[in-house]
């Protein structure tokens, strides 16, 4: 459906935006059948699915606004590298953390 939209409205911001979209469901997908097929070793932090809300809030708010999407879509990439193996190695040590309020997610 959204190839077909490009062939209609096509941007490379908006591919962009599928592209990084469709890379995080691939990786929380790939997570979750993990979990399923055994003992995880990697698990999502209670805070994840609250995260994934707030984050799709946000882009809906920002969609038209460039700067501020590029900055919610990077909130997005964090929250997926959080369940990779060294995403989760690096947010146990304190690294990464997205799911308190004492550090957000800066963009540099």
């Amino acid at each position: 459906m959204v190839l077909r939209v490009l062939n209609i409205e096509y941007s490379d911001e908006l591919l962009l935006i599928h592209f990084i979209l469709e890379k995080i469901h691939k990786d929380i997908t790939g997570r979750i059948n993990a979990i399923k097929t055994g003992p995880p070793i990697i698990l999502f932090h209670e805070n994840f699915a609250p995260k994934l809300i707030e984050y799709t809030k946000e882009l809906k708010n920002v969609f038209y606004n460039s700067k501020q999407r590029i900055e919610v879509l990077n909130k997005f990439v964090v929250l997926a590298f959080s369940i990779s193996g060294n995403g989760y190695y690096l947010s146990q040590k304190g690294m990464i953390n997205i799911f308190s309020d004492k550090k957000q997610l800066k963009i540099k």
